[in-house]
């Protein structure tokens, strides 16, 4: 029988193949990605060379656009930094997708939890709207078991520290973040807030409130102690739509960068998307991507297969 995770990545992009994929079938990448996400650690420690790439917000087309241009696992490793839906028109494709490729390489594939990576069932949002229009009842209810099996952070050759929101007072320490247990249900305000919601801001020194409402501003003189403390020299985040699809916290300082990898902003205004590569002894490289024709068509191969996007 074949390995439904390659099958939903037939089915849902191979051309011509547009046949619905069974609920079956959605059920087993669903309880695969949520074993293989128990089994990974609250931080990963990775070695480069690695791709990162920030919030997709449920543009598809950009996660191919990054594949077709930085390569494919498992030829090449992946850090996405979460944000995964909402917004965009196809998350649930891009999702599995995801999950599909992590059932299918484990070990080139890391998946970190966004603040989107939350299901709140009593209010609905653009996902969750998505997934009643698309997949069966009870889909949903699995996919918040796999987010809160997510990751929360990774720790990159030990010098480069990746997450999605970014600092939080109460989490000043690495090992402090890589003791929180999992799976884990993220509460609406607090430290652990923080690690998924605060920003970076320049008009602040240390910690400031947020516009955000839930969660805090972290300065400069914040974002030295932490990676002083913790003996790093990068952070790389994401949350936050930036134009060029990266952008320097405290410039001229490049320590901190903020990576957007969809190129629709949460107005409507078109922006550059950007990856993230990481190599030994480098500093991170940027790679920027322009939006993309709606009739784009990609030429993707995997390993496993040669299956084409």
């Amino acid at each position: 029988m074949e390995n439904p995770s390659l099958h939903i990545v037939r089915q849902y992009f191979m051309p011509g193949k547009a046949e619905k994929l069974s609920d079956s079938d959605i059920s087993f990448i669903l309880m695969e990605a949520k074993n293989k996400l128990s089994k990974d650690p609250t931080v990963y420690h990775l070695k480069s060379p690695l791709i990162v790439v920030g919030d997709l917000h449920g543009n598809l087309k950009d996660l191919l656009h990054i594949f077709q241009t930085a390569g494919t696992p498992p030829e090449h490793k992946f850090l996405f930094l979460g944000d995964y839906i909402d917004r965009g028109p196809q998350s649930v494709e891009l999702l599995l997708l995801l999950f599909s490729l992590k059932v299918l390489y484990p070990d080139n594939i890391f998946l970190l939890r966004g603040n989107h990576e939350t299901i709140n069932f009593a209010e609905p949002t653009d996902f969750t709207k998505e997934c009643k229009a698309k997949l069966f009842s009870s889909a949903l209810i699995l996919i918040s078991e796999v987010f809160d099996e997510m990751p929360i952070a990774a720790l990159v050759d030990e010098k480069i520290w990746c997450i999605h929101g970014g600092l939080s007072q109460g989490y000043t320490k690495i090992s402090q973040i890589q003791s929180i247990k999992r799976p884990l249900k993220t509460p609406e305000n607090g430290y652990l807030v923080d690690l998924l919601w605060s920003d970076p801001n320049c008009q602040v020194q240390e910690w400031g409130p947020n516009q955000r409402g839930n969660t805090v501003v972290w300065g400069a003189k914040a974002a030295k102690k932490f990676m002083e403390e913790n003996s790093i020299s990068y952070i790389i985040r994401a949350h936050q739509a930036v134009f060029d699809g990266f952008k320097y916290a405290f410039p001229p300082d490049k320590s901190v960068v903020t990576l957007y990898s969809s190129s629709f902003s949460t107005n409507g205004t078109p922006n550059k998307a950007a990856y993230c590569s990481l190599s030994p002894g480098n500093p991170p490289k940027f790679t920027q991507l322009f939006k993309l024709a709606n009739n784009t068509s990609f030429n993707i191969y995997w390993k496993d297969g040669h299956q084409r996007i």
